[in-house]
């Protein structure tokens, strides 16, 4: 299939097929929902955070293959990383889908970097961006929440 379309290489069709991390956090810190009209993908990123440490992150919904496979890389890529390396990542995968921005060069990319085809895609950079744009908005959430004082029980 690969030598059909160079979209769909076997490291993504395998993501697609075997998605990790698929489904949503119980009691999580917060949710976001990331949308593309124009291709119907419909994703939500939710996650938990604790101290400065991103515990779980998962995500549902439904995309095409080069989105899901996406939001499991992103899932396994952030999870248990602080937040400005949570961030980083984010960073580097935008700037290397789109060619705009600057990546952070420490990352190992690993599987990754199979999304990198979508460059000259135009109509794909969103799908393949869906997911890491979900979960930066969702870690602004969280931490805004974890940053509120909390209220005193004390009378």
């Amino acid at each position: 299939m690969t030598d059909q379309n160079p979209l769909y290489q076997d490291i993504i069709l395998e993501y697609y097929e075997y998605p990790r991390n698929r489904g949503r956090v119980e009691d999580a810190d917060a949710c976001c929902q990331g949308n593309n009209p124009s291709c119907g993908d419909d994703l939500t990123v939710s996650l938990k955070v604790d101290q400065a440490t991103i515990g779980p992150v998962m995500w549902d919904g439904h995309a095409c293959a080069i989105g899901e496979a996406s939001a499991s890389m992103m899932t396994e890529a952030v999870t248990s990383q602080s937040a400005d390396t949570a961030r980083a990542w984010v960073k580097t995968v935008r700037a290397m889908i789109t060619g705009r921005g600057d990546a952070d060069e420490t990352l190992e990319l690993g599987d990754i970097e199979s999304l990198r085809v979508v460059r000259n895609r135009p109509a794909r950079v969103k799908c393949a961006l869906l997911a890491w744009e979900a979960f930066d908005e969702a870690l602004t959430l969280a931490e805004a929440v974890h940053a509120r004082p909390r209220e005193s029980t004390d009378a």
